[in-house]
């Protein structure tokens, strides 16, 4: 017979914002930057792994995340009303962790992925499906263990005005394993104020 003790939280709060920037090259190829900020707090959990005893998370503090580096293409389409259709390729590099070990805020290694874009525009309304995929070293917390994916996202928006935009987003991964924490799915509601040459979102 066991005692229940005190629940640990590793993550207790976690909030993060993205700072992007991006410019375009002869109006089909856009260079993008995402550079992630957020504040993580949690409990300490000391375990074995490996025969050594540590501690994981136990952090409280704001860092940086893992920056993003991508590259877009257009394939067909004029880029406003209309059909269209894009790829996209990334890469993003480890600073979270090594900025602040524990914080949950990126990966150990090195990620890289790509995912195609369709998307149909009309009077102000906007349907967007992307498919892809991504690719990271395997990473063991726990029972859990991180490894590439495949992912895929769709989104519905409207222009209420030109300057305001609100639209719904369902995002999914999958390892192809019938585990239900290998196969995650995320709903989120964003508002986006677009001001000239910047785009401020919330959601």
């Amino acid at each position: 017979r066991t005692t229940p003790g005190p629940r640990s939280h590793l993550v207790e709060l976690m909030f993060v914002g993205n700072l992007m920037a991006s410019f375009s090259i002869a109006d089909r190829i856009q260079i993008g930057l995402v550079v992630p900020l957020g504040y993580a707090a949690g409990d300490g959990l000391d375990v074995d792994i490996g025969g050594e005893r540590r501690t994981i998370g136990g952090v409280d503090s704001f860092t940086l995340g893992d920056p993003q580096l991508s590259v877009k293409g257009r394939l067909y389409g004029d880029g406003r009303d209309g059909i269209g259709l894009a790829a996209r390729g990334w890469i993003t590099f480890p600073v979270g962790q090594n900025i602040s070990s524990g914080s949950f805020m990126g990966d150990s290694t090195i990620t890289t992925g790509g995912e195609l874009i369709g998307e149909f525009s009309v009077d102000g309304f906007h349907i967007a499906v992307n498919v892809g995929g991504f690719w990271r070293e395997s990473q063991v917390l726990l029972s859990t263990v991180g490894t590439s994916q495949l992912t895929y996202r769709a989104a519905v928006g409207y222009d209420i005005t030109p300057l305001f935009t609100i639209f719904g987003e369902l995002d999914g991964a999958s390892t192809f394993s019938t585990q239900v924490t290998e196969n995650p799915l995320e709903a989120r509601l964003t508002a986006q104020l677009n001001q000239g040459d910047f785009a401020f979102m919330l959601g």
